[in-house]
């Protein structure tokens, strides 16, 4: 079978090996972790992967490379998936068996929230993805035609699943649409927040952009990210290049495309790549301050007593595998702990010993 780029499944494979010596020469490897595991969230949502066994052989010549903690997380977003794909044939089997008629079908994928890189707001009435949060509209429901479909899978989900919350991602939501007012029968795939937008057209053909914000209760920058899509993609004209609230958008009953199936471009986050950038860094950082802390104290507890040199050269080498630090973040963490009354200074000179 051939990829887009006309390889076959063996020469990606030959081309996965080659990539993984490169990687074990990369000091920052839980960096690269956290961009690789943001990128395989985007392909795993969207389906956009070519081959779900090249995914998984890359997460496997990883753990190899740095250990099944490295991809741990990696290797639940995969469960997740499977896992998920079972659930939605059993949710639709079971509106069969009960005779419970959903208006749209969906496809359901229940993801655990500690494995993907995704957050819920903290209203939590309107779940996003942490990259476009900040613009999201706590009021924000998805359209009143999926919400019936949506309640009855949450009543499903809720029978076997006791004690578990569901938060829906509805930034991260995508629908097919069948465009029923064109000539020809097109099929589009868009963002559900674009979904919102162009249902306000069942009724009339025309609307000034600002009037979507209290029709579909979504801020103004996303539905701006939002609309320009759809103008570009040609489901919408707009009297001016540039959209702001002002923008008066109209309803492309003489659209026309080549392809039968089309695919509306997501909203992108407005977020600087700078900023974006400066977000994972920080995490990251925070990440390594309690990687560093568990690894002092899983060597303490089993020396029981060290010196300050042997513990740093023991953390080096246990940490190198996900990053190289320096020796005055590992005495920092350290202190920290000795704050935290987890490890304590003996009489000796530099020597410290476990509290249990």
């Amino acid at each position: 079978m051939k990829t887009r780029k006309g390889r076959t499944e063996t020469e990606i494979e030959a081309q996965l090996s080659k990539s993984i010596l490169i990687f074990r020469y990369i000091d920052d490897k839980d960096l690269f972790q956290k961009y690789y595991s943001k990128m395989l969230c985007t392909r795993l949502i969207a389906s956009l992967s070519f081959s779900m066994d090249l995914e998984e052989s890359m997460i496997n010549k990883m753990k190899d490379a740095c250990g099944y903690e490295f991809t741990s997380k990696l290797s639940r977003m995969f469960t997740d998936v499977n896992v998920s794909q079972g659930l939605t044939k059993r949710f639709l089997e079971e509106m069969v068996k009960n005779n419970k008629k959903l208006e749209v079908s969906i496809s359901v994928m229940v993801l655990q929230a500690g494995a993907w890189p995704l957050t819920a707001p903290q209203n939590a009435s309107e779940p996003s993805s942490s990259q476009n949060q900040s613009e999201q509209n706590g009021d924000y429901a998805p359209p009143i035609i999926l919400q019936k479909s949506l309640r009855l899978f949450e009543e499903f989900y809720g029978t076997s699943h006791s004690g578990r919350k569901l938060t829906w991602l509805y930034a991260n939501s995508t629908a097919d649409v069948q465009m029923n007012y064109l000539d020809r029968k097109y099929q589009a795939t868009m963002s559900v927040h674009q979904l919102s937008i162009l249902l306000q057209y069942s009724n009339q053909d025309v609307f000034q952009l600002g009037n979507f914000v209290p029709l579909t209760a979504l801020s103004l920058p996303t539905i701006i990210r939002a609309a320009k899509a759809l103008v570009e993609t040609g489901f919408l004209i707009s009297n001016e290049k540039d959209l702001t609230e002002l923008s008066v958008l109209t309803l492309n009953t003489s659209f026309n495309s080549k392809r039968i199936n089309v695919k509306v471009a997501l909203p992108q986050s407005s977020k600087p790549q700078e900023k974006e950038a400066e977000a994972t860094c920080n995490t990251l950082m925070q990440d390594r301050k309690y990687y560093m802390e568990c690894t002092i104290v899983r060597i303490m507890k089993a020396r029981k007593v060290m010196k300050h040199n042997l513990l740093v050269e023991e953390v080096l080498k246990q940490t190198q595998s996900r990053f190289f630090p320096d020796v005055q973040f590992i005495k920092k963490n350290i202190e920290a702990l000795i704050d935290k009354l987890y490890i304590q200074r003996t009489d000796q000179n530099d020597e410290y010993e476990y509290i249990s």
